[in-house]
């Protein structure tokens, strides 16, 4: 895979995924997806991709800091749409 190829699809594909992890709160995700897709994406000349994964890096910052002070997994909404939807197709188990 080329690298405009990879940045194609990182914009198509992770980018959008990228925002859902950040609705509901997936901490985990976002750290995961910006470990991953960041560097290619912050190092590229698309800015939209720049802004969108360095958005993400500040929201992570502040997640991370409250979910030390509330408990791993306090950012999660098991109520959000997406969320819901994904449960409802079985994509997702949510343990309370």
């Amino acid at each position: 895979m080329s690298d405009e190829q990879r940045l194609q699809k990182i914009e198509a594909v992770f980018a959008p995924h990228l925002q859902t992890c950040m609705d509901v709160g997936n901490v985990k995700g976002v750290r995961a997806l910006v470990a991953v897709y960041g560097p290619p994406a912050i190092n590229s000349e698309r800015e939209n991709l720049k802004t969108i994964f360095r958005d993400a890096e500040a929201w992570l910052e502040n997640a991370s800091q409250y979910e030390a002070a509330n408990g791993i997994g306090s950012m999660f909404n098991a109520e959000h749409p997406a969320v819901i939807k994904a449960m409802q197709t079985r994509l997702i188990k949510v343990h309370s």
